[in-house]
């Protein structure tokens, strides 16, 4: 599901009235602890254990796999 005009920091509120299970999130290689980066933005699903950084490459991106849920 792809959420339009979704919060930049989400909340337990948010991920439960959407019903999300899982955050999936292409990584910045910038960054060398990734999880404290985003931890600010993404803290109830890290608590949750719903948040899933997928390493960043050209093939694989957050803008990749939105273009590939539209597919669907």
């Amino acid at each position: 599901m792809v959420i339009p005009d979704c919060p930049w920091g989400i909340t337990e509120s948010f991920l439960d009235y959407y019903g999300i299970d899982y955050i999936y999130y292409g990584g910045d290689p910038r960054y060398v602890d990734p999880m404290s980066v985003y931890y600010d933005y993404y803290k109830p699903a890290i608590d949750r254990n719903s948040f899933i950084l997928l390493e960043y490459s050209p093939d694989n991106s957050t803008s990749k796999i939105i273009e590939n849920i539209k597919k669907y």
